[in-house]
């Protein structure tokens, strides 16, 4: 037969994700102790936000995988105070990408606390924060090539917080997103938090900005 480009059928694909049965079925098949299982699926129900990130089966995976963590940082006790926030994924998810820049011994286990992580990689979470708090600012969520270039570097594409576009053809430069419209939320607060100029001013300013284009949709 004869072979058709790629370029030429364009399909689109809708993926469903998670339902609630099959997120149960998959917190079931992750976590063996039932202990554990009925206290992640207890966070999940008392948190919509990341409840919601789960039915996206690559971030239920991430999510699950930082529950492992935190069972295994704190015991069944103390878990059962904690709430986890979306604000505590993406923590431990910036850490692990970060660390992923570390040249250590496959065999030694990584040392460096996360708080030295966030130390040493600050110019690039400042970077990563400053392209997401200029999206927020003009609801952009896609970002041209160049724009990222200004902040970052192309080693710094790598680290796995932004995502390229697939352009199907088209002639312009690449462009990125970031992994997960929530990430990039993530980011303007970080940037909030980060820039020195930014007082208690310009915060409620920023705050009453989102508002209005909350309504205004």
């Amino acid at each position: 037969g004869t072979e058709i480009d790629k370029n030429i059928i364009r399909k689109k694909v809708y993926l469903r994700g998670f339902s609630t049965s099959n997120l149960k079925e998959y917190t079931k098949m992750f976590f063996k102790d039932e202990g554990c299982r009925t206290l992640v699926l207890n966070q999940l129900e008392a948190n919509p936000n990341l409840c919601s990130l789960c039915s996206v089966p690559l971030f239920c995976w991430i999510v699950f995988k930082c529950f492992n963590h935190f069972h295994s940082t704190f015991d069944s006790h103390e878990l059962q105070d904690i709430t986890v926030t979306l604000t505590d994924i993406f923590l431990l998810m910036t850490e692990v990408h970060l660390n992923r820049t570390q040249k250590t011994n496959l065999l030694k286990k990584n040392t460096r606390s996360q708080v030295e992580t966030y130390k040493i990689n600050k110019n690039i979470l400042f970077s990563l924060s400053k392209i997401a708090h200029r999206g927020m600012q003009k609801s952009l969520f896609v970002f041209e090539q160049d724009e990222v270039l200004m902040d970052l570097s192309e080693q710094d594409l790598h680290l796995g917080f932004l995502r390229a576009i697939p352009d199907y053809g088209s002639c312009s430069d690449q462009s990125y997103e970031f992994l997960h419209l929530t990430l990039q939320s993530f980011f303007t607060a970080l940037f909030l938090v980060m820039e020195e100029k930014v007082g208690a001013k310009e915060l409620l300013h920023f705050f009453a900005e989102c508002s209005t284009l909350d309504t205004s949709l």
